[in-house]
């Protein structure tokens, strides 16, 4: 075996990563760009027809998707999946 593909290679390699990533990232402080702290007046616009049309439509496929987990003594095969549409 290779002195390169050894296992001790590789954690010297994993140390070295480790070294550099620790070493890095030491005493730096996180900032956040131009944080503002007035309150925000703005009001979100009424939702469109198409908007609520889409959000009852993933409200349904969430139930009918659930529908299967929350029969607690059926044995699910494929047969039954199809037939709970």
């Amino acid at each position: 075996m290779s002195a390169i593909s050894g296992p001790r290679a590789f954690r010297f390699a994993a140390a070295v990563v480790l070294a550099v990533l620790a070493s890095g990232c030491a005493g730096h402080t996180a900032t956040s760009p131009g944080h503002s702290t007035a309150p925000s007046t703005a009001t979100p616009a009424p939702m469109t027809a198409a908007e609520l049309a889409w959000v009852k439509a993933v409200t349904d496929l969430h139930k009918k998707i659930d529908k299967p987990f929350m029969v607690s003594s059926i044995n699910m095969t494929r047969a039954k999946m199809s037939g709970l549409e």
